[in-house]
Protein backbone atom coordinates (compact mmCIF):
# COMPACT_ATOMS: atom_id res chain seq x y z
CA UNK A 1 0.00 0.00 0.00
CA UNK A 2 0.99 3.55 -0.79
CA UNK A 3 2.67 5.40 2.08
CA UNK A 4 0.77 7.77 2.08
CA UNK A 5 -2.35 5.77 1.44
CA UNK A 6 -1.63 4.15 4.72
CA UNK A 7 -1.12 7.30 7.03
CA UNK A 8 -4.69 8.90 5.67
CA UNK A 9 -6.17 4.68 6.43
CA UNK A 10 -4.06 4.55 10.48
CA UNK A 11 -5.37 8.63 11.04
CA UNK A 12 -8.92 8.06 10.12
CA UNK A 13 -8.86 4.59 12.46
CA UNK A 14 -7.42 7.18 14.89
CA UNK A 15 -10.47 9.54 14.95
CA UNK A 16 -12.95 7.34 14.88
CA UNK A 17 -11.88 5.20 17.69
CA UNK A 18 -11.64 8.34 20.17
CA UNK A 19 -14.96 9.95 19.14
CA UNK A 20 -17.75 9.48 21.60
CA UNK A 21 -21.48 10.40 21.08
CA UNK A 22 -22.81 13.10 22.09
CA UNK A 23 -26.42 15.05 22.81
CA UNK A 24 -27.30 17.38 19.77
CA UNK A 25 -26.62 21.49 20.21
CA UNK A 26 -29.13 23.50 21.34
CA UNK A 27 -28.62 26.38 18.60
CA UNK A 28 -30.67 29.36 18.39
CA UNK A 29 -32.30 31.19 14.64
CA UNK A 30 -31.14 27.55 13.30
CA UNK A 31 -34.03 25.55 11.37
CA UNK A 32 -33.11 21.85 11.02
CA UNK A 33 -33.35 20.10 8.35
CA UNK A 34 -33.53 16.61 7.27
CA UNK A 35 -30.11 14.72 7.66
CA UNK A 36 -28.60 13.51 5.19
CA UNK A 37 -26.18 10.82 3.51
CA UNK A 38 -21.81 11.55 3.54
CA UNK A 39 -21.21 12.20 -0.09
CA UNK A 40 -17.84 12.96 -0.85
CA UNK A 41 -16.26 14.00 -4.04
CA UNK A 42 -12.79 14.60 -5.28
CA UNK A 43 -11.89 18.74 -5.97
CA UNK A 44 -13.23 18.79 -9.79
CA UNK A 45 -9.87 20.97 -10.04
CA UNK A 46 -8.04 17.68 -9.00
CA UNK A 47 -9.86 15.22 -10.42
CA UNK A 48 -8.53 14.02 -14.53
CA UNK A 49 -12.19 12.36 -14.74
CA UNK A 50 -14.73 14.52 -12.27
CA UNK A 51 -18.17 12.88 -12.48
CA UNK A 52 -21.22 14.67 -13.67
CA UNK A 53 -23.65 12.38 -12.67
CA UNK A 54 -22.19 11.53 -9.16
CA UNK A 55 -22.51 14.81 -8.07
CA UNK A 56 -25.50 16.49 -6.40
CA UNK A 57 -25.54 20.77 -6.27
CA UNK A 58 -25.91 22.48 -3.58
CA UNK A 59 -29.70 23.94 -3.63
CA UNK A 60 -29.86 27.40 -4.44
CA UNK A 61 -28.47 29.99 -2.43
CA UNK A 62 -27.75 27.01 0.09
CA UNK A 63 -24.09 27.98 0.26
CA UNK A 64 -25.60 32.08 1.57
CA UNK A 65 -25.49 32.78 5.46
CA UNK A 66 -22.93 32.24 8.26
CA UNK A 67 -20.47 29.26 8.76
CA UNK A 68 -18.41 28.64 11.08
CA UNK A 69 -14.98 27.14 10.58
CA UNK A 70 -14.57 23.83 13.15
CA UNK A 71 -11.94 21.77 11.37
CA UNK A 72 -9.54 22.75 9.08
CA UNK A 73 -6.02 21.40 7.69
CA UNK A 74 -4.34 24.76 8.03
CA UNK A 75 -1.79 24.61 10.91
CA UNK A 76 -2.05 28.42 10.31
CA UNK A 77 -6.01 28.33 11.46
CA UNK A 78 -5.48 26.58 14.63
CA UNK A 79 -4.67 29.59 16.83
CA UNK A 80 -7.36 31.88 15.69
CA UNK A 81 -10.69 31.93 17.56
CA UNK A 82 -14.49 32.52 16.26
CA UNK A 83 -13.00 31.76 12.89
CA UNK A 84 -15.86 32.43 10.55
CA UNK A 85 -17.05 32.87 7.03
CA UNK A 86 -20.52 35.04 5.76
CA UNK A 87 -21.22 34.91 2.09
CA UNK A 88 -24.19 36.67 0.68
CA UNK A 89 -25.21 37.70 -3.19
CA UNK A 90 -23.51 40.48 -5.02
CA UNK A 91 -27.03 42.60 -6.07
CA UNK A 92 -27.12 43.74 -8.96
CA UNK A 93 -25.38 40.40 -10.40
CA UNK A 94 -23.08 40.94 -13.46
CA UNK A 95 -25.32 39.19 -16.47
CA UNK A 96 -21.72 38.13 -17.83
CA UNK A 97 -20.70 36.38 -14.32
CA UNK A 98 -23.82 35.49 -12.64
CA UNK A 99 -23.86 33.73 -9.58
CA UNK A 100 -21.01 35.80 -7.84
CA UNK A 101 -20.95 36.39 -3.77
CA UNK A 102 -19.47 38.60 -1.74
CA UNK A 103 -17.11 37.21 0.50
CA UNK A 104 -16.56 38.10 4.58
CA UNK A 105 -13.78 36.14 6.40
CA UNK A 106 -13.88 37.14 10.38
CA UNK A 107 -11.95 35.69 13.40
CA UNK A 108 -10.11 36.52 16.56
CA UNK A 109 -6.73 35.85 17.61
CA UNK A 110 -5.86 34.26 21.16
CA UNK A 111 -7.44 36.12 24.33
CA UNK A 112 -8.24 39.17 22.36
CA UNK A 113 -11.48 40.96 21.65
CA UNK A 114 -10.07 42.55 18.50
CA UNK A 115 -12.15 40.64 15.53
CA UNK A 116 -10.43 40.92 12.33
CA UNK A 117 -12.48 40.47 9.02
CA UNK A 118 -10.93 40.14 5.40
CA UNK A 119 -13.36 40.43 2.18
CA UNK A 120 -13.25 39.38 -1.24
CA UNK A 121 -15.50 38.57 -4.14
CA UNK A 122 -16.02 34.46 -5.29
CA UNK A 123 -17.35 34.11 -8.63
CA UNK A 124 -18.38 30.44 -9.93
CA UNK A 125 -16.57 28.79 -12.40
CA UNK A 126 -18.71 27.98 -14.48
CA UNK A 127 -19.34 32.05 -15.03
CA UNK A 128 -16.20 32.38 -16.64
CA UNK A 129 -16.14 28.82 -18.31
CA UNK A 130 -19.16 28.14 -20.53
CA UNK A 131 -17.77 24.81 -21.54
CA UNK A 132 -17.90 23.26 -18.35
CA UNK A 133 -20.41 21.13 -16.99
CA UNK A 134 -22.59 20.25 -14.23
CA UNK A 135 -19.83 18.15 -12.28
CA UNK A 136 -18.18 21.75 -11.72
CA UNK A 137 -20.98 23.27 -9.78
CA UNK A 138 -20.02 24.54 -6.02
CA UNK A 139 -16.39 25.46 -7.39
CA UNK A 140 -15.65 29.00 -7.07
CA UNK A 141 -12.72 31.37 -8.13
CA UNK A 142 -12.08 33.61 -5.06
CA UNK A 143 -10.90 37.70 -5.90
CA UNK A 144 -9.82 39.54 -2.22
CA UNK A 145 -10.47 43.21 -1.96
CA UNK A 146 -9.20 45.75 0.15
CA UNK A 147 -6.42 44.45 2.24
CA UNK A 148 -6.31 41.38 0.16
CA UNK A 149 -6.27 43.44 -2.85
CA UNK A 150 -4.26 40.85 -5.39
CA UNK A 151 -4.81 37.36 -3.35
CA UNK A 152 -6.61 35.11 -5.89
CA UNK A 153 -7.80 31.24 -4.94
CA UNK A 154 -10.43 28.78 -5.27
CA UNK A 155 -12.77 26.83 -3.20
CA UNK A 156 -14.68 23.43 -4.16
CA UNK A 157 -17.13 22.14 -2.41
CA UNK A 158 -16.24 18.54 -1.71
CA UNK A 159 -19.42 17.11 0.57
CA UNK A 160 -22.24 18.85 2.12
CA UNK A 161 -25.83 18.54 3.60
CA UNK A 162 -27.10 17.67 7.11
CA UNK A 163 -25.92 16.14 9.93
CA UNK A 164 -27.74 13.89 12.60
CA UNK A 165 -28.43 16.47 14.69
CA UNK A 166 -30.42 18.56 11.30
CA UNK A 167 -27.93 21.21 11.16
CA UNK A 168 -26.12 21.65 8.06
CA UNK A 169 -22.62 21.49 7.44
CA UNK A 170 -20.42 21.64 3.94
CA UNK A 171 -15.79 20.49 3.52
CA UNK A 172 -14.27 22.35 1.44
CA UNK A 173 -10.92 22.48 -0.75
CA UNK A 174 -9.50 25.41 -0.87
CA UNK A 175 -5.94 25.69 -3.42
CA UNK A 176 -2.98 27.31 -2.51
CA UNK A 177 -2.33 30.79 -1.88
CA UNK A 178 0.65 32.85 -3.51
CA UNK A 179 0.10 35.95 -1.95
CA UNK A 180 0.82 34.79 1.94
CA UNK A 181 2.15 31.19 0.90
CA UNK A 182 -0.81 29.17 2.14
CA UNK A 183 -1.00 25.86 1.02
CA UNK A 184 -3.92 23.84 -0.60
CA UNK A 185 -6.08 22.98 2.67
CA UNK A 186 -9.69 21.13 3.85
CA UNK A 187 -12.14 23.27 6.29
CA UNK A 188 -15.18 21.91 7.54
CA UNK A 189 -17.79 24.19 8.12
CA UNK A 190 -21.00 24.20 10.12
CA UNK A 191 -23.95 26.38 10.82
CA UNK A 192 -23.05 25.43 14.88
CA UNK A 193 -19.84 26.19 16.63
CA UNK A 194 -19.97 23.02 17.71
CA UNK A 195 -19.51 21.52 14.13
CA UNK A 196 -21.10 18.77 12.79
CA UNK A 197 -22.29 16.21 15.28
CA UNK A 198 -20.34 12.88 15.93
CA UNK A 199 -21.54 10.38 13.79
CA UNK A 200 -21.71 12.68 10.53
CA UNK A 201 -18.27 13.60 11.36
CA UNK A 202 -16.92 9.96 11.65
CA UNK A 203 -18.99 9.62 8.27
CA UNK A 204 -16.98 12.44 6.57
CA UNK A 205 -13.67 11.34 7.70
CA UNK A 206 -14.69 7.33 6.70
CA UNK A 207 -15.61 9.00 3.41
CA UNK A 208 -12.51 10.98 3.25
CA UNK A 209 -10.47 7.61 3.10
CA UNK A 210 -12.52 5.76 0.64
CA UNK A 211 -11.54 8.28 -1.82
CA UNK A 212 -8.21 6.28 -1.31
CA UNK A 213 -8.98 4.56 -4.98
CA UNK A 214 -9.90 8.20 -6.40
CA UNK A 215 -6.97 10.07 -5.33
CA UNK A 216 -4.59 7.95 -7.42
CA UNK A 217 -6.23 9.84 -10.49
CA UNK A 218 -5.85 13.31 -9.08
CA UNK A 219 -3.74 15.89 -10.97
CA UNK A 220 -2.40 17.13 -7.72
CA UNK A 221 -1.60 13.62 -5.59
CA UNK A 222 0.52 14.46 -3.45
CA UNK A 223 -0.99 18.27 -2.07
CA UNK A 224 -4.35 16.52 -1.51
CA UNK A 225 -2.96 13.50 0.60
CA UNK A 226 -0.93 16.17 2.79
CA UNK A 227 -4.33 18.00 2.82
CA UNK A 228 -6.18 14.80 3.92
CA UNK A 229 -3.78 13.40 6.37
CA UNK A 230 -3.10 17.03 7.96
CA UNK A 231 -7.13 17.52 8.40
CA UNK A 232 -7.48 14.02 10.01
CA UNK A 233 -4.89 14.62 12.45
CA UNK A 234 -5.53 18.05 13.76
CA UNK A 235 -8.94 17.84 14.21
CA UNK A 236 -9.85 14.46 16.20
CA UNK A 237 -13.26 13.03 15.99
CA UNK A 238 -15.66 13.94 18.95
Amino acid sequence: MNKFLYYITFAVVICAASASPKGCPKVKGLSQCKKTAVNVRLPPTLDSQPEKSRWLSTPKGWLLGNWVVTATSQPTYRDLVNFQYDSSLIVPQSKETPGQLHDVTSWQEGNSSTIHTAYGVDTPRRSTNKTLGAEWNDVYDFSGTGSLNGTTSSWEVMAWGCDTCGIEYVVIYESATAADNAPAGLDIQSRADTGPSADTLNQIYTSIKNLNNKIRRARSFVTLLVSITLLLLLNPGK
